[in-house]
């Protein structure tokens, strides 16, 4: 067992034995939730240098929470294709309307040129693999922006962190995140009146505060999350510098093979590097080939775009889906795992 973990098995130890496994309450006086809770928002608050981190049981719940605050209801709310399901549900489960726009072929994040902005009223950009999405265009439209950042905590656009860029920014610490405690997320923002509303959202708020017009669900964070997440918080930089090494290496080794476009880097962008996307043609039967040589893996990143359900079309990304991507997370394991991926890369590709 290495340090970091010795340290939260023995904090999980010391608080079961305390009892106190939550500090919440729907109840005016205690909706700032427990001792850890609170000082893993601290820890946000110090590393984004920003006003308000709010700790939540899942990046859907702080992503809803978000569509709330802004007050989303009955309005058009610009989204991407190319995400998980909760970037565009989110908006819908707080009475908002999805308009999808299309991808840009390089960066597979939002190209909001695409989008008909006619009555949008918000703007959802989803970051991806660790990377970010075109945040200079997207803050060209004076409405409320809430960055989905679940995938690129850690990552800048032109030197400022992704999640400060729009009126918030939601980061996810589920299973395979580079910050994870199983399940959790956080919203951070410098906007005052958007964190109380999303804290009334994340605490039964009608409770809380009646008058506030707001009903509430229980989105709230346990200890022992708040634990774990805390302390894997603390290697974050370090992960992502393993991660950087890990791409330099990686993108070298499938450069040079036939057939295969390694990912385009965007100079604008420090990627903090969640997943790498490569591209190649027949994505989804060299997929399957891999997976039969003992690589598990899938073609397109996603089941199908999100846009394709709504019926509104983004030809760019239902091409790239279909043809071209295949997403990796090879990058966060060893030097010898990327060989062995390079090496059964290079045997499908030349079969």
């Amino acid at each position: 067992m290495n340090k970091r973990n010795a340290d939260i098995l023995k904090e999980i130890q010391k608080t079961l034995s305390t009892n106190e496994l939550s500090g919440f309450r729907g109840d005016i006086g205690l909706t700032e939730g427990g001792d850890k809770v609170q000082r893993l928002e601290h820890s946000f608050r110090d590393y984004f240098r920003v006003k308000h981190a709010i700790a939540f049981n899942s990046a859907t719940a702080a992503l809803h929470s978000a569509c709330v605050a802004v007050g989303v209801k009955g309005k058009r709310v610009a989204v991407t294709p190319f995400s998980f399901t909760a970037s565009v549900s989110c908006v819908e489960q707080a009475g908002g309307i999805p308009i999808f726009a299309d991808i840009a072929p390089k960066t597979y994040c939002m190209d909001i040129s695409n989008c008909d902005m006619e009555f949008v009223k918000a703007i959802i950009p989803v970051h991806l693999f660790g990377g970010c999405a075109d945040l200079g265009a997207i803050k060209g439209y004076s409405v409320p922006i809430i960055e989905d950042a679940a995938q690129s905590i850690g990552a800048k656009y032109k030197g400022k962190f992704a999640g400060l860029w729009g009126d918030c920014g939601v980061f996810s610490f589920n299973q395979p995140k580079l910050v994870s405690c199983g399940e959790g997320g956080m919203l951070i923002t410098d906007n005052d009146g958007l964190a109380y509303k999303a804290k009334l959202v994340r605490n039964h708020g009608e409770v809380v505060d009646p008058d506030a017009g707001i009903v509430g669900w229980n989105y709230r964070m346990t200890e022992i999350e708040a634990i774990i997440a805390y302390h894997r918080f603390k290697d974050l930089d370090e992960i992502i510098g393993k991660r950087r090494e890990n791409v330099e290496y990686f993108s070298e080794k499938i450069g040079n093979i036939k057939g295969v476009t390694s990912q385009w880097i965007n100079p604008d962008v420090e990627y903090s590097w969640y997943l790498y996307a490569f591209e190649v043609h027949a994505n989804h039967k060299v997929a399957y080939q891999m997976a039969e040589e003992g690589i598990p893996l899938r073609g397109g990143y996603i089941t199908k775009p999100l846009n394709m359900a709504y019926k509104q079309s983004c030809p760019v990304c239902e091409d790239i889906w279909a043809n071209k991507i295949i997403v990796t997370d090879v990058i966060g394991k060893e030097k010898v795992d990327i060989d062995k991926f390079v090496k059964t890369l290079k045997k499908v590709m030349h079969a």
